[in-house]
């Protein structure tokens, strides 16, 4: 089970917010959709502590080796619940430095984990680092970048959001350009299949 952090929020509020994120896993969709709405809503009275729960079950439930073994369709929903309350509450005054790393990290840690690039799940997960770029892009690209090895392929799924942020966010791209530019044009020869190349080529075109 989660555990109740001290956050400035009220341990019922607190509860109230695991207990939906537990419900985020239920059968029907139809369910999952109002957990997200609800959650929302609730983010709109304390956006940095739900945010902060938030966190702690991606923590608590990390997509290798989790005790809980979360299915992909609560995944998917959780990354949602992100999504939807950042864009519905975010901005770069409103979110702290600290949680915009936690949700980066956490989202390049589900991005990572898909072994299906088409996945609804890895897809909502590409869509939150992207938006948690836009609001604090040196966190975003330094974790992206973290993910980046010299001189080796990176998760094809990280190249995509590297090209996804760019047009999402030029101007908050623009001051990482050279540093990226650095980063992947040396791999473009390591870049053996068509699969790779595509991507590839579409982030630096991006």
């Amino acid at each position: 089970p989660l555990l109740l952090h001290s956050l400035p929020m009220k341990e019922t509020a607190q509860r109230s917010v695991v207990e939906l994120f537990v419900a985020a896993n239920d059968v029907a969709e139809e369910v999952r959709n109002q957990v997200v709405q609800s959650l929302r809503i609730l983010a709109a009275k304390d956006l940095t502590g739900v945010l902060q729960l938030a966190h702690q079950w991606f923590a608590d439930n990390k997509p290798s080796g989790s005790i809980t073994g979360a299915s992909t369709t609560h995944r998917y929903t959780m990354c949602r619940v992100v999504v939807e309350i950042l864009r519905a509450h975010a901005t770069p005054q409103t979110l702290p430095a600290a949680v915009v790393t936690d949700l980066c990290k956490d989202m390049v840690a589900e991005i990572t984990a898909s072994n299906d690039v088409n996945s609804d799940w890895a897809s909502e997960a590409c869509t939150a680092c992207i938006v948690l770029c836009d609001l604090g892009p040196a966190i975003g690209s330094g974790v992206l970048l973290e993910h980046v090895p010299l001189n080796a392929l990176p998760h094809n799924l990280v190249t995509k959001t590297i090209g996804d942020f760019a047009v999402a966010s030029p101007t908050r791209f623009v001051p990482f350009l050279r540093e990226w530019m650095a980063r992947l044009l040396p791999i473009l020869g390591v870049a053996k299949q068509d699969n790779h190349r595509i991507v590839l080529a579409a982030t630096l075109t991006a």
